[in-house]
């Protein structure tokens, strides 16, 4: 360890991003700025919630930005896990999913952020 490190402070490379029972499912928009404001990371805190359940939550539209708060509703839910993989990387994998013409359709994005500078 570096001098003047603290061994019981969480690392900036995944502060706030871990949950107690991983993976977890977060929903987050332009304006998140980190997942410990959302509501998805305060149940998954809980030790009695399913982090695992998906928030059907529809995304709004407003001034062209998608959110979750004001606009008008869209057919689109999205959803963003997180995943860390070992002390070194963590996976994230976003997913949106809509319905349309009877059929259900998604888009997955998938990234791994990784420890390249301690």
């Amino acid at each position: 360890m570096a001098p003047g490190q603290n061994p019981n402070k969480t690392s900036l490379f995944d502060d706030g991003l871990i949950c107690p029972v991983p993976p977890c499912d977060f929903q987050a928009d332009y304006a998140t700025l980190t997942f410990t404001e959302t509501t998805d990371f305060e149940k998954c805190s809980d030790p009695g919630y399913n982090c695992h359940l998906y928030d059907e939550t529809p995304l709004k539209i407003d001034g062209g930005f998608y959110n979750y708060t004001s606009g008008t509703e869209t057919k689109f839910k999205r959803k963003i896990t997180i995943e860390k993989e070992d002390s070194d990387n963590i996976k994230v994998e976003v997913n949106v999913e809509w319905a349309e013409k009877g059929r259900t359709h998604n888009l997955k994005a998938l990234e791994y952020l990784t420890r390249w500078y301690q």
